[in-house]
């Protein structure tokens, strides 16, 4: 049986964009290193940049 860690990165990428933007800034960022350098990809995760500013407001 597979599991999460061995998901190619893109494919990964793909899961977690359709990660509403609130959850991944308040929660799947710190599930482990590899999670949150894909959330903090602005290039994968643009919204996210736009919900940090919210939450900081």
């Amino acid at each position: 049986m597979g599991c999460v860690e061995d998901l190619p990165e893109e494919v990964l990428r793909q899961v977690l964009s359709l990660v509403p933007a609130q959850d991944l800034y308040r929660s799947v960022q710190f599930v482990c290193h590899r999670w949150k350098n894909i959330v903090q990809d602005p290039k994968v995760s643009p919204k996210i940049q736009t919900w940090s500013h919210v939450c900081k407001s």
